[in-house]
């Protein structure tokens, strides 16, 4: 399968026909709100679109994303069915294996494995493309089935570590005489604060955080 994308402003210079005009066609596309950068799916061979795929694009059009990012998503299809071909199958006709493959592929077989961000960013545009399908009735079910959580086979793993940040002095300073001590930035004291102890808030934030004692909790 080819991959291009809707291109409004290079037809003048690559439209060849006697059928319709440059002029026609970008207005054409304007009328049905199709976007640059548009992703259509060709058929190597015929060179005709394929529809599902490419009602996908227009369905990605419609929810008004910038250009870049319509082409990445267009991407994140054309890559899957690239690797897919591969394996004798196809987005539309991939099983839940076929899709956990093409995972294992991009985030630690291929030459330069993609990161957690990265496989996250594709598996939401791969498990919107086949809930796309399955609302048109041209799936009858997503390939990836539902597990615990509402996650599926493609999502990405979840940290289990913590995420530690440590405050500087000026952080906590704030923290202690604004957040908890009812003052305005300017150490001046803020009227509309609504807490019932600043002073005993403040004390135990010195308490907990400056003598250790919140190690032993």
């Amino acid at each position: 399968m080819d991959l291009a994308f809707v291109q409004s402003g290079l037809l003048d210079k690559y439209l060849d026909t006697d059928v319709i005009s440059a002029e026609k066609v970008a207005a054409l596309l304007k009328r049905r709100g199709v976007l640059d950068g548009t992703p259509v799916y060709l058929d190597e061979e015929t060179q005709m679109p394929v529809p599902p795929l490419c009602e996908f694009g227009r369905y990605l059009s419609t929810a008004l994303l910038d250009e870049t990012t319509l082409k990445d998503y267009g991407r994140v299809i054309g890559r899957a069915d690239d690797h897919l071909a591969e394996l004798g199958s196809d987005v539309l006709s991939a099983t839940e294996s076929d899709l956990v493959s093409y995972r294992a592929h991009r985030t630690q077989w291929q030459k330069k494995p993609v990161g957690g961000s990265v496989w996250g960013r594709e598996s939401f545009v791969l498990d919107d493309f086949y809930g796309f399908l399955v609302d048109r009735k041209i799936l009858t079910h997503r390939p990836a089935r539902v597990a615990a959580r509402g996650r599926n086979a493609l999502a990405p793993r979840v940290r289990s570590g913590m995420d530690i940040r440590h405050l500087t002095f000026e952080q906590y300073r704030y923290f202690r005489d604004v957040g908890l001590g009812g003052q305005l930035p300017d150490s001046q004291v803020n009227p509309t604060f609504r807490g019932w102890s600043p002073l005993r808030d403040r004390a135990g934030s010195e308490w907990v955080f400056c003598d250790g004692s919140w190690m032993s909790w």
